[in-house]
């Protein structure tokens, strides 16, 4: 185990639990409740806005509106696609990534239910196996959370 700084990859930033993660991590971190880490948020663009974009849309969600303004600081945007592999990131970003993730917090997923069978298992199966595949690959991960929906049906 490497004594490197903890880095902490966030999937699905823009999403109600996502966000709210990322603002967990980030006000422990700023009241110094927990060491020194970085945060990597994995953000897809969408058809109209850029990655960057969407994070800005993101952190006027109130859940921010306590933290202190520093804690933009704490987080670096990575645009890239969990529906691809690698991440739909170059290789050597990808593998950069690998080498630097100790933990990871996977968030992203759909939650509209009345997806075609094929399209929901893209957006919620593929993603979880493309995110445990980079967690096979990062040498120095400790912790690798999955999060999911409670509705199933039929």
């Amino acid at each position: 185990m490497s004594d490197q700084t903890p880095c902490v990859l966030v999937t699905g930033f823009t999403g109600l639990l996502g966000k709210v993660v990322v603002q967990e991590l980030c006000r422990r971190q700023l009241q110094n409740l927990l060491p020194d880490h970085k945060i990597l948020l994995l953000i897809r663009p969408s058809k109209d806005r850029s990655a960057a974009e969407r994070f800005t849309r993101t952190t006027k969600a109130i859940c921010f509106s306590k933290l202190e303004d520093t804690w933009q600081d704490l987080v670096q945007v990575i645009e890239g696609d969990l529906c691809t592999p690698d991440l739909g990131l170059q290789r050597d970003i990808y593998a950069d990534l690998a080498r630097r993730v100790t933990h990871i917090i996977h968030c992203a997923a759909s939650i509209d239910f009345d997806l075609p069978l094929q399209e929901a298992s893209r957006s919620n199966v593929d993603t979880s196996m493309n995110i445990l595949e980079l967690a096979r690959k990062c040498p120095n991960l400790r912790q690798l959370v999955d999060t999911s929906t409670a509705y199933v049906s039929t």
